[in-house]
């Protein structure tokens, strides 16, 4: 074949030619994508006194910074900006005084806005000694296909103890909340 005697219109291939997709193995053109184009990092207002079971985080969070469109959050419930395949970070550094045997960090999802809740992440860490430290970290990829339904909030547990574990907030950021848009849905 000489060069130049085939050219797009002769092609079969499925969607469209332009200046901004490429044509894929598959035949077909696709929109060429550019790293993360959406994150944000969260932060709690400040530090939570965890009681005993199950601790939904209700108060008041910061948006540290933003790439794109932010998310937004409503007594705790985060919504997203847009669909696409998202990943969902929290982090969170607790103390507990005296010694409590463990504690965790959850996200939770929901796909009907709320109507049911599922964990959909948790990580945990024991404390040691009175006045310990501990750190658990908890991530999941999350495909939202549409932003008025599916929501994430986020909670932590500690287990039965002799004392009171605290959450942390403030500055050094300590526990926060992550939010990366990865992809298309």
């Amino acid at each position: 074949i000489a060069a130049d005697a085939v050219d797009i219109a002769m092609l079969s291939a499925t969607g469209t030619a332009s200046a901004t997709t490429f044509l894929r193995g598959d035949n077909a053109w696709a929109t060429v994508v550019s790293g993360i184009g959406t994150a944000g990092m969260w932060t709690l207002d400040s530090g939570i006194d965890l009681v005993d079971g199950e601790n939904y985080l209700t108060g008041t969070m910061n948006n540290l910074g933003s790439v794109g469109t932010a998310m937004t959050v409503s007594s705790g419930v985060f919504t997203f900006p847009s669909t696409g395949i998202w990943k969902i970070t929290f982090s969170g550094f607790a103390n507990k005084t005296p010694s409590s045997p463990y504690w965790a960090v959850s996200i939770w999802k929901t796909t009907n806005d709320g109507g049911a809740w599922t964990k959909a992440a948790k990580s945990g860490n024991g404390f040691g000694d009175s006045d310990a430290y501990a750190h658990a970290t908890a991530a999941f990829m999350f495909d939202v296909t549409d932003t008025s339904n599916y929501k994430v909030k986020f909670s932590t547990e500690e287990e039965s103890g002799t004392g009171v574990a605290t959450l942390f907030a403030g500055t050094p950021t300590r526990s926060y909340f992550v939010f990366e848009r990865w992809g298309d849905t």
